[in-house]
């Protein structure tokens, strides 16, 4: 056996008991896996090269550059299409936040465009549909993405935070009623009027958790008295900057202020042309 990982491909000794005991893991077909443990240099990326060597050599890293769809398609597709049987379970690759990888290409991502895939979310978007019907992609994406609904046209769209969505409006519900039941220096802030104080905060969170969790937090610590919510803005951008305006003076601003304002000149459109 041989070894590539470093660079050339080197001749790669012993180890195989390694081999047999994961060989046999995988016959087994039992939940769990290996955790494989070494000192440095023992061997652990050498042992994880040569189990990997016969997928890897098919592809140079020249030609990965090249054509990335490819190179995943050689890498990832072909062997997992080449499966007999196929699996009688299906699972699931899960990607989070999918749109927060700014696409490199100017087109959307959809159809290959000239030069190829730029990021993981243009791989997954130009093959997804050469998986194999027993591995299922998850993904999430931002509601207003566009881009990523039309790349994913064809998959189940649940949408988390649509007020219109019976579901929605009871999680919202839920997760007010359970922070309350769960916390004493929230309840300790209950009166009159909190009933109407707490159907505000359901309406002006839009069925944004994290807007709940601040506020609600903020109560906690006494920061926020619960009242002051019809006066909290209702969005999460508003939220931040009526938090800002709260909790920091104007002291503190001038702080931060003058550090802005310079590296502000620094970029000015006089200063943009000029060389270093």
């Amino acid at each position: 056996m041989s070894s590539s990982y470093g660079g050339e491909r080197k001749k790669f000794y012993c180890r195989e008991w390694v081999f047999m005991k994961l060989s046999h893991l995988v016959e087994q077909k039992k939940a769990g896996g290996a955790l494989i443990v070494g000192g440095p240099g023992s061997g652990k990326t050498a042992i994880c090269a040569e189990i990997t060597y016969p997928t890897a050599a098919s592809i140079s890293p020249d030609a990965l550059a090249i054509d990335p769809d490819e190179g995943f398609r050689r890498a990832v597709i072909i062997p997992l299409a080449q499966i007999q049987p196929p699996p009688s379970l299906s699972y699931f690759i899960l990607v989070d936040s999918i749109d927060e990888v700014v696409f490199a290409s100017t087109k959307p991502p959809g159809p290959i465009s000239h030069g190829g895939s730029k990021t993981i979310g243009d791989l997954l978007a130009n093959n997804h549909h050469l998986l194999p019907s027993w591995l299922l992609l998850f993904i999430t994406a931002r509601r207003q993405n566009k881009h990523i609904a039309k790349a994913f046209s064809s998959y189940k769209r649940i949408t988390i935070d649509d007020l219109r969505k019976s579901q929605v409006v009871r999680d919202v519900q839920q997760y007010i009623l359970l922070r309350l039941e769960s916390e004493e220096c929230l309840r300790r802030q209950m009166c009159r009027g909190t009933a109407e104080t707490l159907n505000q905060l359901h309406i002006k969170s839009n069925g944004c958790f994290l807007y709940l969790e601040r506020v609600l937090d903020g109560v906690a610590d006494g920061c926020i008295v619960l009242r002051e919510v019809r006066d909290i803005p209702g969005t999460l951008n508003g939220l931040y900057l009526w938090l800002c305006q709260r909790l920091l003076t104007a002291k503190h601003f001038s702080k931060v202020r003058t550090p802005t304002w310079a590296s502000g000149l620094d970029q000015s459109p006089s200063r943009l042309g000029q060389s270093p």
